[in-house]
């Protein structure tokens, strides 16, 4: 199996192949590169897609200590130059978006196009830092107990979504590194007047009913962006649109890609 190993981690990778223009897939927090496992195998004729597994997720494997958002940058730059690419189409998942917006800054010759799914990059109110803080705790005290779990999956997924392969995931590390992410998300730095920095054509995707933030919170985030194309609500969802609505989520990227990323 693929992994980028240095001294201090182990990352796990997926990665098509080919001469063709490259999108690389940046999951969010609580899940892992088969979050975009739908959105891979639609693009894949046409595109060669890479995906990974972030510290603390899926068959990556870290020291156990403190991290930062820009420490996650790194890592992605450092897959993208073990991989030899030099300029790629980033998609982003909630935290992933955190940290494809992040490197599309600080490498900005290095990104042809970038797609933003249910994510923001407003800071949190102090009223939901206090919530976030308490979903840390309880994780952190009490791991995917019954209570942690119901909360959680209210949180992430449609009512009607089947999340038992995710939960098992959760429940398969320790609680106190996904502690670890909490603290690197609440710590991340304020780029919201650097948005329109980012010049390489965007999309942005939105959960209808995405809890962390009304759509209305996406459609700014997309104003702000240097060349965004449009903000694209997706009915029905919740917060994971890749897994819940997979055929609207690669429409979307099918269409976008097309457009955009040949011309890059």
């Amino acid at each position: 199996m693929p992994f980028l190993t240095s001294k201090e981690h182990s990352f796990y990778y997926e990665d098509t192949g080919g001469e063709l223009p490259v999108i690389v897939f940046s999951h969010g927090f609580l899940t892992d590169h088969e979050l975009f496992a739908q959105q891979v195998a639609a693009l894949r004729d046409r595109y060669r897609c890479i995906s990974w597994d972030q510290r603390y997720h899926g068959q990556t494997m870290t020291e156990d200590r403190p991290f930062s958002i820009l420490d996650a940058v790194a890592d992605l730059h450092a897959l993208l130059e073990h991989l030899q690419v030099k300029q790629a189409a980033l998609v982003g998942f909630s935290f992933g978006a955190w940290i494809s917006n992040r490197y599309a800054l600080a490498f900005p010759d290095r990104v042809a196009a970038l797609v933003i799914v249910d994510s923001y990059e407003r800071m949190e109110t102090e009223e939901e830092r206090g919530n976030y803080l308490g979903f840390k705790a309880m994780i952190t005290e009490q791991g995917f107990d019954d209570e942690v779990t119901s909360s959680l999956l209210g949180f992430l997924f449609g009512a009607d979504f089947d999340a038992s392969h995710w939960v098992a995931k959760w429940r398969f590390r320790p609680p106190q590194q996904w502690a670890r992410v909490y603290d690197a998300m609440l710590s991340r730095n304020d780029i919201n007047q650097q948005l329109s920095d980012i010049r390489c054509p965007s999309l942005v995707l939105h959960s209808e009913f995405n809890p962390a933030n009304p759509p209305e919170v996406s459609r700014q985030l997309g104003h702000s962006l240097g060349s965004c194309q449009g903000t694209v609500v997706i009915a029905g969802s919740g917060h994971t649109a890749p897994l819940e609505k997979p055929d609207r989520v690669n429409r979307e990227l099918s269409d976008f890609f097309d457009q955009h990323l040949h011309l890059a």
